[in-house]
């Protein structure tokens, strides 16, 4: 089972992916104090659009 991350900044096209829920934590945390962008998330994720960790 996986989580649907999805950007909700403006202006940024990024596509949403999902998530396995042990990385959902980490991509909040993440974000929340700029450390990474949503993009970085995003191209991490595998061919299969799902996002493992890195």
């Amino acid at each position: 089972m996986c989580g649907l991350v999805v950007n909700l900044n403006d202006g940024d096209e990024t596509a949403p992916f999902r998530a396995l829920p042990r990385q959902v934590q980490a991509i909040e945390n993440n974000l929340s104090i700029a450390n990474m962008d949503f993009f970085e998330f995003a191209r991490a994720a595998g061919p299969d659009g799902v996002f493992r960790g890195f």
